[in-house]
């Protein structure tokens, strides 16, 4: 099984300079080789392919930009081969979306938004410690699979710095207990499960729900964000508008209390259960892992769903999910 990881890095001020100059080499590269596809567009000419290949010789951009761009920018060769040679085969790929009709014609890159690079070959895991082509051993925010990638994605975001790869991974046999837990992530507070718990904030990202439930062989479905799980009474099902800095629910109808967050996880389950699970496994997509998204934004106050609501609440104690009222 195919795993991603991504990690913050705790860099040295010389490592910074280093992963500086091969992000900018990588967006300079990039921006290069768009003006000369721009320029054929323009002009009605055949694109030049990007490809960059590892057995041969590279060819089209690549090799123009040996010729031209590294003789004439020395600083090309304080970094590894490996960034402005991806940064060719990324837009090679933008250019492909763009002429599918899946995306818009690519745009230059800025310095300082999304800066990234990519590195392959000789790369060891030790501990929180990775070590990579160029700038050496890097120290991680925490301790790190151990695995051998043969490649990484090193990118900075508000002024950090962190590290991404793909590595294999056993499944792991665990026993499903059939629970559905609804767990609404919290913006400035902690993650809230249907079941009560709460979660520490390192751990609330989005991320951090998909590799997990890859990791164990879960589903994960994703509800729309434009679905009102915080409008929405998780026991009579009235709506109401919220203000963020009241954190508990208040219902206008029947009268429960309870905190916002875990009112919003139940109703979460409630969405599941009604939308997902009463249609049957497939509804939803694959049942024996991964991610799904789901549009519910067009279901919400729908007939079938409201009729739904006593069902689930029937199947809320059946699988184990519980409802606690003041």
């Amino acid at each position: 099984m195919l795993l991603g990881f991504k990690t913050q890095l705790a860099l040295n001020n010389k490592q910074r300079t280093l992963a500086a100059r091969h992000a900018g080499v990588a967006r300079h590269a990039y921006n290069w080789g768009l003006a000369i596809c721009k320029q054929a567009v323009e002009a009605k000419q055949k694109l030049p392919t990007a490809k960059v290949l590892r057995t041969a010789a590279a060819n089209d951009l690549h090799k123009r930009l040996v010729a031209e761009v590294k003789k004439a920018n020395p600083w090309y060769y304080e970094v590894s081969k490996c960034a402005p040679q991806q940064a060719l085969r990324n837009l090679e790929q933008a250019l492909k979306r763009w002429r599918s009709g899946q995306g818009r014609f690519p745009r230059f890159k800025r310095k300082g938004v999304r800066d990234s690079f990519y590195l392959e070959g000789s790369i060891r895991i030790s501990g929180n410690r990775i070590k990579v082509p160029i700038l050496g051993w890097l120290r991680c925010a925490e301790i790190l699979p151990t695995a051998t990638p043969k490649n990484v994605v090193i990118s900075l975001r508000a002024g950090r710095w962190y590290i991404s790869f793909k590595y294999e991974a056993p499944l792991l046999q665990v026993e499903k207990t059939g629970d559905v837990v609804g767990v609404d992530l919290g913006v400035n507070r902690l993650a809230t499960c249907s079941s009560g718990e709460r979660t520490p904030s390192c751990y609330r990202e989005r991320r951090q729900l998909e590799y997990k439930a890859q990791l164990y062989g879960c589903q994960l479905v994703v509800a729309d964000k434009f679905y009102p799980s915080s409008q929405l009474c998780s026991r009579c099902g009235h709506r109401q508008k919220i203000p963020l800095r009241q954190r508990v629910f208040r219902c206008e109808r029947c009268g429960l209390e309870l905190d916002r967050d875990l009112n919003a996880a139940l109703n979460l389950v409630q969405w599941y259960l009604a939308t997902c699970s009463s249609r049957g496994s497939d509804a939803c997509g694959d049942p024996s892992g991964g991610v799904v998204g789901v549009n519910s934004a067009t279901s919400h106050g729908s007939q079938k769903q409201e009729e739904s609501r006593d069902a689930t609440n029937t199947a809320l104690s059946q699988i184990g999910v519980f409802v606690s009222v003041s």
